[in-house]
C-alpha cells in the first residue's frame, strides 16, 4: 500500500499525551585502579548505582524517583541534606539483586520513552555486558519486557584512553554515602579544555 500526502487528513487534536518518561543514569567503578574506564564484561568492574525518574510528558513533578544502590546510603541525611523525600532508596546486597531490581520496575512501569545522556553507548552496554557477565541475562529481559525471549544485543563499542587524572580530595558532597568516593577529572585528549568528571 502506498500512503502519499494528499492521503493524509488534518485532526485537531487538544488533548495532552499521556506519555511515561524514564530519565535515568549508572554510577560505575573499577577495582583495577585509577585510570581504568569501567567496561561490562570485566569481572572488577561493577555498577553500584541506578538512578531513575519516571514522569509524565509535560509534568513538572515526578510520578516516582528510584535511587537503586549496592551501597549504603543515610537516606535520612540525604532527604535533609537536600530538603527531600520523594527518592526512594532501595539498598541491594549484589549486583544481580541491583540489576534485576532495576529490569522489575522499568518493566513494571513500561516507560514510552527514555530520555538520558549517552545511555546508548555507555549504560546499556555495560548493564547488558554485565547481565551476560553475570548469568542473569534471561530473567533480566524477562523482568524488563515482560516477554519471554532470547538475549541478543548489539552493541557500539568506543575506547577510551584516560591521559590525566587529578584527584579531588573534596567530597563532601557524597558524605551521605557509605563509602568513600573521590571524584576523579579526566581529559579524553590533553587538548581538552573541559573536564569530564565521574566517580
Amino acid at each position: 500500500m502506498l500512503i502519499t500526502f494528499k492521503d493524509i487528513k488534518k485532526i485537531d487534536y487538544f488533548e495532552e499525551p499521556k506519555l511515561l518518561l524514564l530519565y535515568w543514569d549508572i554510577e560505575t567503578s573499577s577495582s583495577r585502579g585509577l585510570g581504568f574506564f569501567p567496561v561490562g564484561e570485566k569481572e572488577n568492574d561493577y555498577v553500584y548505582i541506578i538512578q531513575f525518574d519516571i514522569v509524565f510528558y509535560n509534568k513538572s513533578i515526578s510520578r516516582k524517583r528510584f535511587c537503586l544502590s549496592t551501597i549504603p546510603i543515610n537516606s535520612q541525611k540525604f532527604h535533609s541534606k537536600y530538603n527531600s523525600t520523594e527518592l526512594i532508596f532501595i539498598e541491594l546486597q549484589t549486583q544481580e539483586q541491583l540489576l534485576l531490581k532495576f529490569a522489575e520496575l522499568v518493566g513494571n512501569y513500561e516507560p514510552e520513552f527514555e530520555i538520558s545522556y549517552n545511555t546508548s553507548q555507555f549504560d546499556w552496554n555495560f548493564i547488558l555486558k554485565k547481565a551476560r557477565l553475570l548469568n542473569i541475562d534471561d530473567e533480566f529481559i524477562r523482568l524488563l519486557t515482560k516477554t519471554k525471549t532470547t538475549f541478543q544485543f548489539n552493541i557500539q563499542q568506543a575506547t577510551v584512553r584516560v591521559v590525566d587524572c587529578d584527584i579531588d580530595k573534596d567530597n563532601l558532597k557524597y558524605e551521605f554515602a557509605g563509602i568513600n568516593m573521590n571524584n576523579r577529572k579526566i581529559k579524553i585528549s590533553p587538548n581538552e579544555t573541559m573536564k569530564c568528571e565521574f566517580m
